[in-house]
């Protein structure tokens, strides 16, 4: 490494940690979604244009298994819950809380999924 690269202040690598490993979310704190029905609503959305159903004939309580969902999905479904809540999500949340109204209570409740905060290490 050259003397002038050496010599360069890196800076306070907290802020840039917080932006790649952002902090979970309190419980009690906004989600994004004015209500857990709101959100259980999004959800059926999702998925209903994801399997090509109608909204209507997606069951709350029914697993996501039943509507075959794979972990590919899985995956999709959680970064596309991540990016409108703003915080990280789990990529195995739908495994563990694998029916519309359990997921959106878990979410509801802040829970998510677990945010490395690198500065604590």
């Amino acid at each position: 490494m050259s003397e002038s690269l050496r010599s360069q202040p890196i800076g306070n690598g907290r802020s840039r940690w917080r932006r790649i490993f952002p902090r979970r979310q309190p419980a009690g704190q906004s989600s994004g979604f004015a209500s857990s029905a709101e959100l259980e609503g999004w959800i059926v959305d999702w998925l209903a244009t994801k399997i090509h159903m109608p909204a209507s004939a997606i069951d709350r309580d029914r697993p996501f298994v039943d509507y075959g969902l794979d972990s590919m999905v899985a995956v999709e479904f959680s970064g596309e819950l991540e990016k409108r809540l703003g915080r990280p999500i789990s990529p195995s949340i739908a495994w563990e809380f694998p029916t519309v109204t359990e997921l959106a209570a878990h979410v509801m409740a802040g829970g998510s999924g677990e945010a490395v905060d690198m500065d604590a290490l």
